[in-house]
C-alpha cells in the first residue's frame, strides 16, 4: 500500500519528542512558559519519502529560543546518547538578525526572514522553525481535501506516487536543488484532483493525469492556480493572482468553499507578502495566499 510503514511513524515520532523535550527545556530557560510545539509539512499529512525531513514549530511569544536550541543541539551532538544529533547548523547564520536588511540584503527591503535550525537525529533531518502559521494552515487545508476526496485516502496515496516518481524518476523535486518545493509539488497534484476528481480513482490515474496535464503547461506565460492556468498578462504587477471563474464540477468549487467555515478560515488568505506575486521560472499560486508564488524555488 501506498503509505509510510509503522517502524517509518514510530521511529520518525520518537524524533519528534525528543526534539520537542529539547524545545520546552530551552523555552524554560527563557523564561518562555507558554510555548506549543507541532508538527506540519509531509510527516503528519503522511505522505513523506523513506529520506524524508520532519518539520517541526512552535508557536511562542517570540523566537529567541531558536538560538539558544541550536547551542544546545550541538551539546547534544557531542555526546553518546542513544539520540545521534549531528549536521547542526542554522538558516540564516545570525538567528538575532530580524529582516533581510539587517543580512545585508538591502536590494531585497526589510522583509522579514523565516529562521531554521536544521540538524539531523537518529539519521532523520529535522527543520526547527518558530511561529510557522502557514506551515500548520497547509497542513490542515490539505487534510481537508483529502477528506473531502475521500476514496481510501486517494490524495495522500496520489500524493506519494507523484512524489516518488518526481523524485527518483524525473529529479525534479528538491526545493534545496533549485527543483521544485514539496508544498508546490502538492498543490500540482491538488490542481489535477480538484479539476478531474470525476475522472480519478486510483492513485495511477492521478499520476496519468498530472502527466498529461503538465507535459503542454505553458509555463512561460501562465502561472497555475487549484483550478488551473492564469495568463501573465492578467496578475498586476507587485500584485496578486485573480481567482478564475467557479465551475460546479471542482471539488472545490464556490458553493462547496462558501459553505464550509474551516474552509473559509483557511482560504481567507495569509496574505502577509507586501511584495506581491513574484513571477519566477515557475509560477505556482499557493491556494492559501494569491501573493505567494511557490514554484519560486525552480531556478531553472
Amino acid at each position: 500500500q501506498l503509505q509510510p510503514h509503522r517502524r517509518a511513524e514510530s521511529h520518525r515520532f520518537t524524533v519528534f519528542e525528543y526534539v520537542k523535550k529539547l524545545i520546552k527545556h530551552v523555552a524554560d530557560e527563557e523564561n518562555q512558559t507558554e510555548i506549543y510545539v507541532h508538527r506540519f509539512g509531509s510527516v503528519p499529512l503522511k505522505t513523506y519519502l523513506p529520506h524524508g525531513d520532519l518539520d517541526v514549530t512552535a508557536f511562542a511569544a517570540n523566537d529567541l529560543w531558536l538560538e539558544r536550541l541550536k547551542s544546545k543541539l550541538e551539546d547534544e551532538a557531542k555526546k553518546n546518547d542513544i539520540y545521534v544529533v549531528s549536521g547542526v547548523h542554522s538558516v540564516p547564520r545570525d538567528l538575532r538578525a530580524q529582516s533581510r536588511e539587517e543580512l545585508g540584503k538591502k536590494d531585497q527591503g526589510p522583509v522579514e526572514i523565516v529562521k531554521v535550525v536544521k540538524c539531523q537525529v537518529n539519521g532523520i533531518s529535522v527543520d526547527i522553525t518558530a511561529n510557522a502559521l502557514g506551515g500548520m494552515c497547509n497542513l490542515c487545508f490539505l487534510e481537508k481535501v483529502d477528506s473531502m476526496l475521500n476514496r481510501d485516502h486517494l490524495f495522500k496515496r496520489a500524493t506519494i506516487l507523484v512524489k516518488s516518481w518526481c523524485y527518483f524518476e524525473s529529479h525534479i523535486l528538491s526545493s534545496q536543488n533549485g527543483l521544485l518545493s514539496t508544498y508546490a509539488l502538492e498543490t500540482l497534484v491538488l490542481c489535477i484532483v480538484n479539476i478531474f476528481h470525476e475522472e480519478l480513482f486510483t492513485p495511477l490515474d492521478v499520476l496519468k493525469k498530472f502527466l498529461e496535464y503538465y507535459a503542454n503547461f505553458d509555463w512561460r506565460n501562465h502561472c497555475l492556480t487549484m483550478r488551473g492556468p492564469v495568463h501573465r498578462s492578467n496578475i498586476p504587477s507587485g500584485g496578486e493572482v485573480p481567482h478564475l471563474d467557479n465551475e460546479p464540477s471542482y471539488l472545490l468549487n464556490d458553493f462547496i468553499l462558501a459553505d464550509d467555515a474551516h474552509l473559509q478560515f483557511l482560504m481567507s488568505g495569509l496574505q502577509d507578502d507586501n511584495r506581491g506575486f513574484q513571477w519566477k521560472y515557475m509560477n505556482i499560486c499557493d491556494p492559501l495566499s494569491t501573493r505567494n508564488n511557490i514554484g519560486r524555488s525552480v531556478s531553472r
